[in-house]
């Protein structure tokens, strides 16, 4: 499915991987995303290719980003650790991506 930058949107329990095309529509980047029920996720489209400066490629990061093996199975197994997505790690994560993304900005 295709998504919109800006945009939020509610999925199924399970893996996905999120990619990132090009107007071309060739891959850019790929991350995997393992989405738990009742959680929220925020994927970041980060890097730049400066006209001045360094630049940085793009990539994909998911936060945040459990390990495929707490995804519950139909049969109630593989339940694992619970998963803890607190307010403030996100904006821990959000503010070192934008301080990333500030540094190259000339």
């Amino acid at each position: 499915e295709e998504l919109r930058y800006d945009s939020v949107v509610a999925v199924n329990p399970g893996v996905y991987e999120v990619v990132l095309d090009d107007q071309e529509g060739k891959e850019v980047a790929r991350n995997k995303l393992v989405a738990l029920k009742r959680e929220s996720y925020v994927v970041l489209r980060i890097g730049v290719e400066a006209k001045q400066g360094p630049s940085f490629p793009e990539e994909l990061v998911v936060f945040p980003h459990p390990d495929d093996d707490v995804v519950p199975t139909r049969s109630g197994a593989g339940r694992g650790a619970a998963v803890a997505s607190t307010g403030a790690a996100l904006v821990a994560a959000f503010a070192a991506v934008l301080a990333t993304l500030s540094a190259a900005v000339p």
